[in-house]
Order: C-alpha cells, then sequence, then structure tokens
C-alpha cells in the first residue's frame, strides 16, 4: 500500500513539474514574442522619420536640472533616474564623479544615459583608453546644436557592432557631457537641451 501512494505521488509530482516547466516556456515564448513586437514596432516609429507625431517634441516632457542649469525634453511615457558614482579607492571605477541621468523607454533601444563627469574629454579617454578596458573613442565629427559645439564619437568596446555606442560629447563649464545616444529619438533630444544657467 505504501508503494502505491509513494508511486501515486511521484506520478503527481512529476505532473506538477512538468507543467510548471510547460508553463514557464509558453509564458518565457509569449514575453519574447512581445519584446519582439515592440521592438519592432520602435524601430519602425524610428524609420517612420518626421511624419509620425512622436517626433513632435512640443508634446515631450521637460526634465530640469537646476544643478547644472538645463533642460532637455523626453518622450511621454519615459522616465528617468538619477544617480552619482564617486571615486571610491579599491573599487573599478573612474577616478572623478560622475552624475548620470538615466531616461527610460518602453524597451532596451530607448534607454538614454546624460552623463555629467567632472573631468575634462582629455581626462575621460585617458581613463578609459588606460583602464584595462580595451575601449577607444573615434571622433567622427562635430556639429553645432543651438549655442553649443557637440563632437560625435564612437565607443568601441569590442570587435563587433553590438559593442559599439554612439555619443554626443561636449565641454561647457569645466564639465563634459556625455549622451549616449543610441539612435532612438537621441537627436531629437539632444536638439532639445537648454542651458539657463
Amino acid at each position: 500500500m505504501k508503494k502505491i501512494i509513494l508511486i501515486i505521488v511521484v506520478i503527481v509530482v512529476a505532473v506538477w513539474v512538468w507543467q510548471v516547466k510547460l508553463n514557464n516556456k509558453v509564458e518565457k515564448k509569449a514575453n519574447e514574442t512581445n519584446n519582439s513586437q515592440i521592438i519592432d514596432a520602435l524601430i519602425s516609429l524610428e524609420k517612420s522619420g518626421a511624419d509620425n507625431p512622436y517626433y513632435d517634441t512640443d508634446n515631450w516632457l521637460v526634465y530640469r536640472n537646476e544643478k547644472y542649469g538645463f533642460i532637455i525634453k523626453y518622450p511621454p511615457g519615459w522616465s528617468y533616474s538619477e544617480r552619482r558614482e564617486v571615486p571610491t579607492p579599491g573599487q573599478h571605477s573612474p577616478p572623478f564623479k560622475v552624475d548620470y541621468i538615466n531616461f527610460l523607454g518602453p524597451s532596451p533601444l530607448s534607454q538614454k544615459t546624460f552623463e555629467i563627469n567632472e573631468a575634462s574629454l582629455d581626462e575621460i579617454i585617458d581613463y578609459y583608453g588606460n583602464s584595462g578596458t580595451n575601449k577607444s573613442f573615434v571622433k567622427l565629427g562635430e556639429e553645432k546644436i543651438g549655442d553649443i559645439l557637440i563632437a560625435n564619437y564612437t565607443l568601441n568596446f569590442g570587435d563587433n557592432e553590438i559593442d559599439k555606442n554612439d555619443l554626443y560629447i561636449f565641454e561647457r563649464k569645466g564639465f563634459t557631457y556625455i549622451f549616449v545616444t543610441d539612435n532612438l529619438f537621441a537627436k531629437q533630444m539632444i536638439e532639445s537641451l537648454v542651458f539657463f544657467k
């Protein structure tokens, strides 16, 4: 009798484990499909250009930074977070202070990071170029946006296209501003940047 009960318990547990694994697979596939559809929609949105109402920055939200004296617009439905990194002896961190403003959209493609470094561009390039991370900055050109001369760089930290970031970089009042573009709405965001101090 005990053997029959044990066999029934083993069968019930096996069926339950199989069902949980099956449900997890179905849920994972649904999430992957949903994420893929979101990414495809965002890429399509980006390619649709200025005819798309999402490109109308008049309706965008405004991020205001009193410390550095600027505003920058970001798309509706996005959020932002702020954090500060300070040099920490014994840990892998830049030897200068960095304020990060992360703008977060509905997909990984829409994350934008705006860094404000208490260092010169030369110090930043020297740090990353000599920190053992094998990163390299390649300047692609410059353009004037408003009254700011902004350099466009590519940051390579690997051997393939996925390991590259496009950056807008400029210096102002002793700080180096780095805007990680990753394409989606980056141009509209950087064009909305206005300093009031």
